[in-house]
């Protein structure tokens, strides 16, 4: 068994941030630790000292002991209208080693922070040889008040584990009343008289014991990362890293969380207040906390909308939805469109929108992901839109991140990288592939066009179609009607290509900011059938039709990456027709409007490429060509469909009439077909199209022209 003692001190000002301190305390410590917690308060009502009862438990015990300012109450002056954040009842400080004179050591906190795991690590520190444990307070980089200079390690006085006795048989009392007394403090109530009086004999703490995160956040232009590295000794990437690690995140700033619902992790402290409010009934947020509360819910101008579609999700929205709410970044808008769900999707979907005023609910008949998300994006009011999958992950930074990074770099478009975890053991195993599946294997680091980032990546096997790896400008995609195309699987491609293609500032973060999950009867892990197909099929059509259509405004090397793309894909389509039992094999709803666009894009050379002028032309299995017999060979493929077309008139023509006259009999319909026609028939039957075409293309270069 683990003992803890920890104090908090507030007045009647400080009830419900401390509760919840108190909350997330005791909501994240281990079932082997007893808590002995200790609220010493000045002048608060017998109402709010029976709140902290609700916290009683066999390892939890509460005791608030009810303190007299007297001279303290005095002790700190106010000089030309400055501001201190803290009151005086913060003084009752200097009289811990008094009013808990049955314990040797106390880990104290101010009742803004909170707690994200059990502080019996922090407890069990060894200060026999020290007044106090404290972090060094993290402004000392950045801003070198007089204080910092006159002491050795400036720390914040917000997190303190204190050595009681020693404090006791020094009479410490006394030093700290009489260094506070001469004082010219006008902008802090205790930190700086602790840290004169204790000078020196400070065990210094890991920066993860008590993180000035709002306070980071704001000042990070005016230190790096390696500056917080080298003053801890410690190895983080970035400060988002930071905050992710922290165990007390300390609200020190003069804006509270309960106060400004945008400030960074926020969110973060309001599901705490969510806990507090259902274990202490009776605590009643007040007309600022409302306040706050309500502007989580300004869909009028958040920063970023999130858009989830949801279908029959009920095993793992609990757990995205958590990722969505707990970001760093809290001025978000939370669209979750539930696309006709049958299990309990949409009842954890009102639980969660009844606790967090950020989340709207739109519900509709299934339609499809497609259509789920363009009901978000038409909803969406945030400067920034992003599309989450209902089982997936984030990370808690990653919208703060993407945010800032889009709006120093003006992008309108930011992508990013993401990696898988699966379901179960057998998932790992049979779909492999999926590993490393999200990850870029190299940095893109400038501020690129669309065209131009698509053909590198293409080039390095780094082009991913996710739109849950891409953080939009939403005015983008309204400006350039891309939206999702509806009623097919497999969307993804076709969005893609125009979300980026049409891009004039895309930009690329090398994080893995997003966690795929990988379960069973998803679209990646069922068997493939003639959905699949005629989803690929269709979204290759259209991108077809995308790419020709934009020819002239795309590059040469974007033109020749997207024809790499269309070949690879439409071979995979191929392949997934002829796999398919036969009985599943039908027509395709969705056909190419001109099929001499296929040959055109696969064989044809790039118009505005400067290989046009050559006198030769690779085509896309790498053999080379004249000019004059690609020509050939195209308009071979042109009189070819040509011909059909009429020869197919013809036969239909032909039957009508014999079906008419009544001398059709059992003829069946191929029998009528010219030759010339079924051998055509045939060919595409057993070769395909692009098989076709290239057998074609070997009998016209085999003879002398």
């Amino acid at each position: 068994m683990n003992r803890v003692a920890i104090c908090l001190i507030c007045d009647e000002g400080y009830i419900l941030p401390t509760v919840v301190a108190i909350t997330s305390i005791t909501v994240n410590k281990l079932d082997e630790t007893v808590l002995d917690i200790f609220v010493v308060t000045t002048g608060i009502s017998d109402t709010n000292r029976a709140i902290f009862a609700a916290f009683e438990s066999e390892s939890i015990h509460i005791t608030v002991l009810e303190e007299e300012l007297g001279e303290l109450q005095t002790l700190h002056t106010t000089v030309g209208g400055s501001i201190c954040v803290a009151t005086p009842a913060a003084l009752l400080k200097f009289r811990l080693p008094e009013i808990l004179r049955e314990y040797d050591k106390v880990l104290y906190l101010d009742g803004d922070i909170i707690v994200r795991e059990d502080l019996c690590s922090l407890y069990d520190q060894d200060i026999s040889e020290y007044f106090l444990a404290a972090v060094v307070d993290s402004g000392s980089i950045y801003y070198h008040h007089p204080y910092t200079k006159v002491v050795s390690d400036y720390f914040n006085s917000g997190v303190m584990l204190l050595n009681l006795k020693r404090m006791r048989e020094s009479d410490s009392l006394d030093q700290l009343i009489s260094t506070k007394r001469e004082l010219n403090d006008s902008t802090l109530m205790d930190q700086n008289v602790f840290n004169i009086v204790f000078d020196g004999t400070v065990k210094l703490l890991p920066i993860r014991y008590n993180l000035l995160y709002v306070n980071l956040s704001r000042a990070s232009s005016k230190f790096t990362i390696s500056q917080i590295n080298d003053r801890y000794g410690t190895n983080y990437d970035s400060l988002p890293d930071v905050a992710k690690d922290a165990a007390i995140i300390h609200f020190s700033s003069k804006d509270k969380p309960w106060k400004l619902a945008n400030i960074p992790l926020a969110s973060e402290w309001y599901e705490y207040f969510l806990l507090a409010k259902q274990l202490c009934p009776m605590i009643l947020p007040s007309e600022r906390i409302t306040a706050s509360v309500d502007s989580r819910t300004s869909v009028q101008s958040p920063l970023v909308s999130v858009i989830i579609p949801a279908y029959n999700v009920d095993r793992y929205i609990t757990s995205s939805l958590r990722s969505i709410t707990g970001q760093s970044l809290t001025d978000i808008q939370i669209v979750c469109v539930n696309d006709g769900s049958d299990d309990a999707t949409l009842e954890m979907l009102d639980y969660f929108a009844k606790t967090d005023p950020r989340i709207s609910i739109i519900s509709q008949q299934n339609q499809g992901q497609s259509a789920a998300r363009n009901v978000g994006l038409s909803t969406a009011r945030g400067e920034y839109v992003y599309f989450f999958d209902s089982d997936d992950l984030l990370e808690a930074n990653a919208l703060e991140l993407l945010y800032q990074h889009a709006k120093q770099t003006n992008s309108q478009n930011v992508l990013f990288d993401g990696v898988s975890f699966f379901e179960n053991e057998d998932l790992a195993k049979n779909h492999y592939q999926y590993n490393h599946l999200y990850e870029r294997s190299r940095d893109y680091p400038d501020i690129y066009r669309g065209d131009k980032l698509y053909s590198e990546m293409v080039s390095n096997g780094d082009y991913k179609v996710s739109p849950c790896l891409q953080f939009f400008q939403r005015s983008y995609l309204l400006d350039n009607g891309i939206s999702f195309r509806k009623g097919v699987i497999h969307e993804d491609n076709l969005f893609s290509l125009k979300a980026l293609l049409l891009c004039e500032r895309v930009t690329h973060i090398r994080q893995n900011l997003f966690h795929r999950r990988i379960r069973e009867n998803s679209t990646m892990t069922q068997s493939v059938d003639f959905k699949n197909f005629s989803g690929n099929f269709v979204c290759f059509v259209e991108m077809l039709e995308f790419v020709m259509t934009h020819q002239n405004a795309l590059s040469d090397s974007a033109i020749i990456a997207a024809k790499h793309q269309l070949v690879h894909y439409y071979k995979t389509i191929g392949n997934q027709y002829w796999a398919l039992p036969a009985g599943s094999r039908k027509r395709p709803q969705f056909l190419p409007p001109n099929l001499n666009l296929l040959s055109e894009v696969l064989y044809m050379p790039i118009a505005n490429s400067s290989e046009a002028m050559s006198t030769s032309i690779t085509l896309q299995d790498g053999k080379r060509v004249s000019r004059n017999q690609a020509k050939l060979l195209y308009e071979k493929l042109s009189s070819i469909e040509r011909e059909s077309q009429a020869l197919r008139k013809e036969s239909l023509a032909l039957r009508t009439e014999l079906k008419r006259s009544g001398s059709l009999g059992e003829t069946q319909p191929a029998m009528l077909l010219p030759r010339k026609l079924r051998g055509l028939k045939n060919h595409l039957k057993s070769r395909g199209l692009v098989g076709t075409a290239k057998y074609t293309a070997k009998l016209i270069l085999r003879r002398p022209h």
